[in-house]
């Protein structure tokens, strides 16, 4: 679980970054690829955590539920990015708040801000239990 929230939180990261060069209108080419590498990351971060087990830990089936809905909403939101970004590289750029891409992928991790702070909730009490580092909704 450790490995998967660290993982999350360096993809989180890099597609902040290439978003900033994105609506900067810098260097798009290497932005793209760097949502598309951080929508290849997550994805492989979605399923790990399809597959976890988490039998063992006090409230595991919530905590794997809450999981994975906050990975498949940042999913979607690094997708939604990723085809602005694109759009940003064929069309030209556009200020961000004028393009409707960039308001759809700005919407979608807003839910997916919203997913990560139910996850916390139900994460933060089962790894104080366990001694395990608690997180918070912006560190995964």
């Amino acid at each position: 679980m450790n490995n998967l929230l660290s993982s999350s939180a360096a993809t989180r990261r890099a597609l902040q970054g290439a978003v900033s060069k994105a609506s900067d209108c810098t260097d798009l080419s290497s932005a793209v690829s760097q949502i598309q590498n951080a929508v290849n990351q997550r994805s492989t971060e979605y399923n790990q955590a399809s597959a976890l087990s988490t039998s063992a830990l006090a409230a595991g089936t919530i905590v794997k539920t809450d999981l994975t809905a906050a990975l498949r909403s940042s999913l979607d939101a690094d997708r939604d990015y990723l085809a602005w970004a694109q759009r940003q590289l064929k069309l030209g750029c556009a200020p961000a708040t004028q393009s409707s891409a960039y308001n759809a992928a700005y919407k979608a991790d807003e839910q997916a801000n919203a997913a990560k702070q139910g996850f916390v909730q139900v994460w933060n009490p089962v790894a104080a239990r366990y001694g395990i580092q608690q997180e918070s909704p912006g560190s995964i």
